[in-house]
């Protein structure tokens, strides 16, 4: 079941006319069903079922739909996952959602790093990495270079991977 008070917060954003809050608070049960304990088939069950709750809402979507290529990818639908990402940078790119965009490069990353595509997901990581390094962004910017510095350690690039293994630790 979904946490105690997450819905019916975001039954009353929705009843206040706050969709977006709604919408958030949606998004962020589904991240916490991707990495939470519950096991893979019930959190993808449980996000298909929140995603018509998103309907109008093509930003929420396009952020939902890396949570639901997130639980493919752990399933090893690596196709479907890889497609779900795909059309979630479609819309980001339409909206022109940038920083989400450089966000949500973690999640295309971490599909790659569990196909067992260390050449893909450094493509991904380095994308992140280099549209958030400039705003000199905090919250994601660590981890895209942590991340990185795994893809490029997987490919035997060991002095590239340390220099971004240091630039997580900044």
């Amino acid at each position: 079941a979904a946490p105690r008070g997450v819905l019916p917060a975001a039954r009353q954003r929705h009843h206040a006319g706050d969709g977006r809050e709604e919408a958030a608070i949606i998004i962020s049960l589904g991240g916490s069903y991707c990495a939470g304990p519950m096991p893979v088939p019930d959190a993808l069950r449980r996000c298909n079922e929140l995603l018509p709750s998103l309907a109008g809402w093509r930003a929420g979507q396009a952020a939902f739909g890396f949570r639901l290529a997130w639980l493919h990818a752990m399933l090893g639908h690596f196709s479907e996952a890889r497609e779900l990402c795909a059309r979630s940078v479609r819309v980001q790119e339409e909206l022109d959602l940038t920083l989400a965009r450089a966000h949500y490069c973690e999640t295309s990353g971490i599909i790659e790093l569990l196909a067992e595509n260390p050449t893909a997901a450094e493509r991904e990581f380095r994308l992140g990495f280099e549209m958030l390094e400039p705003l000199k962004e905090t919250s994601r910017l660590p981890t895209l270079a942590a991340l990185l510095a795994e893809a490029l350690y997987a490919q035997g690039r060991l002095e590239e991977a340390e220099t971004f293994l240091t630039e997580s630790a900044k």
